[in-house]
């Protein structure tokens, strides 16, 4: 039984390094047939090699700038929000300011409205 269990074990470690080196040989000659494919098209359409590859680096380009503007658009909606905050605090600080030294909101609107009749009675 012993002897059944090692060799299970020296089979999976001899399979285990087959699977490693076929593995490492499928990836060199997937390599190399795209080399062999690129240098063929290259020689038979050079101009067109050359506008695939300049077409790719631009691709990456725009997708790192696209990346560096999403950034820039999440921290302007953060500076966006905290704004916004310190807004509504303000607002809410005037209103207590009012509050406390006695002015309403109908006595401000009314002293806009009254210059605005003067306005009108300069016209006429």
């Amino acid at each position: 039984m012993e002897d059944n269990l090692k060799f299970i074990d020296m089979d999976s470690i001899s399979l285990k390094e087959l699977e490693e080196s076929v593995s490492k040989l499928i990836e060199l000659t997937t390599n190399d047939i795209f080399k062999m494919f690129d240098d063929a098209y290259s020689e038979f359409n050079p101009d067109m090699m050359a506008k695939y590859k300049y077409l790719k680096t631009q691709i990456k380009d725009q997708k790192d700038e696209n990346s560096n503007l999403l950034k820039q658009i999440d921290l302007l909606n953060q500076e966006v929000e905290g704004v916004g905050e310190n807004i509504e605090k303000l607002c809410s600080r005037l209103l207590a300011l009012q509050m406390y030294c006695g002015f309403e909101k109908k006595e401000i609107s009314q002293g806009d409205d009254e210059e605005s009749d003067e306005d009108d009675d300069d016209d006429h």
